[in-house]
């Protein structure tokens, strides 16, 4: 194809594409509504059905002793940077809490979860497991 027939059939194509705009941009043009339908008495008007979603399902409460616990954890959170964690037994019992609450109500959420599992090197409650199952022999 030569230089040519080229600028010639960019051209060409160039015109297609706008007419082609200039048409889809045109405003409709109006057809005749349908005629209305006859009503009987025998008709009755039908109701647009309306779907309901169903609610999310309510999530499980949590207790007040993890709630206390979860501030527990953040104030040493604040004070403690992830990698120099020294945490105390009281952190640690909070995170066990946390955790065991976790494994009986998997629907609640447990904000500190990396946290606490590092803490616990990773053993303890279910939800401390970084894989599914079948755990590795030495995290048993």
């Amino acid at each position: 194809m030569n230089a040519d027939i080229f600028q010639a059939a960019l051209a060409a194509t160039a015109r297609v594409a706008c007419c082609a705009a200039l048409v889809s941009c045109q405003k409709p043009v109006n057809t005749p509504e349908a005629p209305p339908l006859m009503e009987h008495a025998s008709q009755k008007e039908e109701k647009p059905v309306v779907k309901q979603v169903p609610d999310e399902p309510k999530r499980s409460e949590v207790s007040t002793e993890f709630t206390a616990c979860d501030q527990t954890i953040q104030e040493f959170l604040k004070i403690e940077p992830i990698a120099d964690q020294n945490p105390s037994k009281e952190v640690l019992a909070c995170c066990s809490l946390q955790g065991n609450e976790v494994d009986q109500k998997p629907d609640i959420r447990w904000d500190n979860r990396i946290e606490c599992c590092e803490m616990l090197n990773w053993r303890g409650p279910r939800g401390c497991t970084p894989w599914g199952p079948p755990t590795p022999p030495h995290m048993v």
